[in-house]
């Protein structure tokens, strides 16, 4: 490719240069401006894609600087829920070993009262008082 057609790497320091040159105030004279080369629909597409990707990096850093915090509310969250656990279980483990306890109450009577009907047939009721 010739040197006559490559672009240059930069175009705005060029337009920077351009513009001081070109405006400049001359006595008895208007400020007067260079126009601005019209913007093409790629340098368009260039500078939304761009705009977009930082977006989409930004958003992502936001996130990954937000799992810390979700994480924590996680763990504590979990840990909640594991004390309420480990208390409903020693709770029913108490429930079920009263429920134990008075059916072995419940058996040692019955068997008592079994062996006294075994070893004196007549004395069915207690004698009153």
């Amino acid at each position: 490719m010739s040197a006559a057609k490559r672009r240059a790497p930069c175009i705005v320091p060029l337009l920077i240069f351009m513009g001081s040159v070109f405006m400049t105030e001359v006595e008895g004279m208007e400020l007067a401006a260079w126009p601005s080369p019209p913007v093409s629909p790629l340098a368009t597409i260039r500078t939304f894609s761009s705009t977009l990707s930082l977006v989409w990096y930004w958003a992502g850093f936001t996130a990954l600087t937000s799992v810390p915090k979700v994480a924590k509310v996680v763990i504590d969250g979990v840990e909640e829920i594991v004390d309420e656990v480990i208390e409903g279980s020693k709770m029913m483990v108490r429930c079920l070993s009263i429920g134990v306890v008075i059916i072995a109450a419940i058996d040692i009577v019955q068997v008592g009262t079994d062996a006294r009907n075994l070893l004196a047939p007549d004395a069915r009721s207690f004698p009153a008082s």
